[in-house]
């Protein structure tokens, strides 16, 4: 989406333009907020006997089989690890149990008893990566698989069975009460939630769907407090750094939802997560909130592998409005860097250069942006901008001419002529609305400029022409008619200035309450006709 700079700008002669309409990039690269969850992604932990095991590759789920590291897994279990490295064979002993693997292989050995793997044992990161399950028991160990909370429980003693019964019990509870908040009874829900937490005190899940009730309640308070209780239990969780970050976004804090975003962008896999953090920074760019803005692209920067040049450049862009003119310099040679084709990044850096007054260096950048896309008509306005303050006037009005092809355009157009009437630079406007009539000859606006003009040198008989071409061209467009009635007032042709007084009174009433008070028409304050348009 292009930005519009409403900021003033000194342009030739000191006067000063008011609005000068630019192209600066701010990329919105999906138009609906809505985003996916992300399980898949989420850190799988690993128990015994409730206690967490560190891994220095983490567990992975392929084709629905948990995998850890052989030898950590082994030793945790009691084992004696012994690794051929030729084979890519490996056994756990211990007494009255032999367990064999091979890399690859989905034949296992318990005991000298083939067993059929489902997954085999694969090297993953420099590691072997064995099925947690069956090697927990092949030991005699009982396994239980929390999904909601991506959590293998094992159990090496009978004296834990009923810890396994409470944790199944509470994950059992944690999913009716999730059912129950999708039927619209969050109360009921929550009652199920706490259950499940004083069941097992370790269900990140639980905290995690409370937090989520609490927060469809607006009781941001309470959803925080349960997604930092589930955090604690699984710092890495990327759906519940996600949520919080999302909340806190949703309720206005945005430097603390910055930091949660950062955490979900620092462990997320998912590809797209840099579309996502972008969106969020550009609609507080959109809000007008620069600063915070930068936190998040920044982020992106930082984490993420998509969209990481479009985050320099929107990043500075949010710098180019906070004055940080050379940081926003900077940044946009990092985004030119990454992606050399983009022309609206040299557009961008040409205008950064010319907000500093800079208008050579930045016409160097716009003709770059202009090879790379000749047809981009705001490049020509904004180079054309930039010769006008350098009062290369005839440059100006060719890269200028080539802009004009909308209203807004034609507008700013109209204010470069402006600033040339207001420095009394007549031949010079006139030149100008010259060219843009060649251009665009059926835009009333441009002629209403030229008519000004001649109004102005107190040339009223061709101003009264000029205006009526206006008038000719667009028969609703209150302006020609207003000021030819006062040219027909100043050159005392009162019958004249009545017939347009009233056809401009028929399109803008508010004119009959002006008009008496300006000293163009004091000669017919005494009219008879003037009085009675006037008072109707």
């Amino acid at each position: 989406m292009d930005i519009q700079f409403d900021k003033l700008r000194h342009i030739g002669g000191g006067r000063i333009l008011k609005k000068i309409i630019c192209t600066l990039l701010i990329v919105i690269l999906l138009t609906s907020p809505a985003f996916p969850l992300f399980a898949d992604n989420e850190r799988i932990m690993v128990k015994l006997n409730n206690m967490d095991l560190s891994f220095d590759v983490p567990p992975a789920n392929i084709v629905g089989r948990t995998m850890v590291p052989l030898r950590q897994i082994f030793e945790e279990l009691g084992m004696e690890v012994l690794w051929n490295e030729a084979t890519k064979a490996v056994v756990g002993k211990k007494a009255g149990l032999e367990i064999r693997l091979q890399q690859d292989n989905n034949n296992a050995f318990v005991n000298g008893n083939k067993i059929l793997l489902d997954v085999p044992s694969k090297s993953i990161n420099g590691r072997t990566l064995v099925p947690v399950r069956f090697i927990a028991e092949s030991t005699g160990a009982k396994v239980f698989w929390d999904e909601y909370n991506k959590t293998v429980y094992i159990s090496t003693s009978n004296d834990n069975t009923l810890t396994l019964d409470k944790i199944k019990a509470s994950a059992d509870l944690s999913s009716e009460g999730w059912r129950l908040d999708k039927t619209g009874k969050s109360d009921d829900a929550l009652l199920h939630f706490d259950k499940a937490i004083a069941l097992d005190s370790f269900n990140c899940n639980a905290y995690y769907n409370k937090g989520l009730v609490y927060e469809k309640q607006n009781k941001l308070g309470e959803a925080l407090k349960n997604y930092d209780a589930a955090l604690k239990i699984n710092i890495n969780s990327t759906i519940v750094h996600y949520t919080k970050a999302n909340a806190l976004y949703n309720f206005g804090r945005y430097i603390e939802s910055a930091r949660d975003y950062e955490e979900f962008a620092k462990y997320s896999k998912d590809k797209s997560k840099g579309t996502m953090i972008s969106i969020m920074a550009t609609m507080l760019f959109g809000k007008k909130r620069y600063e915070e803005s930068i936190l998040f692209y920044d982020i992106v920067i930082k984490y993420c592998t998509d969209n990481v040049e479009l985050a320099y450049n929107n990043k500075a862009a949010a710098l180019g409005y906070l004055n940080r003119y050379e940081e926003a310099l900077q940044n946009y040679d990092k985004a030119i860097q990454l992606n050399p084709n983009v022309s609206k990044f040299y557009n961008n850096k040409g205008f950064i250069y010319m907000s500093k007054g800079n208008y050579e260096e930045a016409i160097k950048w716009f003709d770059k942006a202009i090879q790379l896309e000749p047809k981009v008509t705001d490049y020509y306005l904004n180079k054309g901008y930039s010769l006008f303050n350098l009062q290369k006037y005839d440059e100006a009005i060719e890269s200028l001419t080539k802009s004009l092809t909308d209203d807004a355009s034609i507008h700013t157009y109209g204010l470069i002529v402006q600033s040339l009437i207001d420095q009394k630079k007549y031949q010079e406007a006139h030149k100008y609305c010259d060219a843009a009539i060649k251009v665009i000859p059926n835009n009333a606006y441009i002629y209403v400029m030229k008519g000004s003009i001649f109004f102005l040198e107190k040339k009223y008989k061709e101003s009264i022409e000029i205006y009526n071409k206006a008038a000719e061209l667009d028969n609703n467009y209150v302006t020609p008619y207003y000021h030819n009635a006062i040219n027909y007032a100043i050159i005392d042709d009162q019958e004249k200035a009545l017939e347009y007084l009233r056809k401009a009174i028929e399109l803008d009433s508010t004119i009959k309450f002006v008009a008496p008070k300006l000293s163009y028409f004091d000669k017919m304050k005494s009219n008879i006709e003037f009085i009675k348009l006037m008072s109707e």
